[in-house]
């Protein structure tokens, strides 16, 4: 529902503001309107699950023989 450039310098502006202020990431995405027109609250939550980000874990040591 975004043009990937637009929805980087988005993420960009609100990773500095959570970085320069110490405040939550998520919760400064969740409360942009543009980001919330884009994802529903769940679609939100899911980018923020390390699970989905380390699902192939196990095999990528297999692989690397750890």
């Amino acid at each position: 529902g975004m043009q990937r450039d637009d929805a980087y310098k988005l993420v960009q502006s609100h990773s500095m503001t959570s970085w320069n202020e110490d405040r939550q990431f998520f919760d400064l995405l969740s409360a942009d309107d543009r980001v919330t027109s884009a994802l529903s609250a769940e679609q939100l939550q899911d980018c923020f699950d390390p699970e989905f980000y380390l699902r192939n874990i196990d095999r990528s040591f297999e692989r690397l023989g750890i």
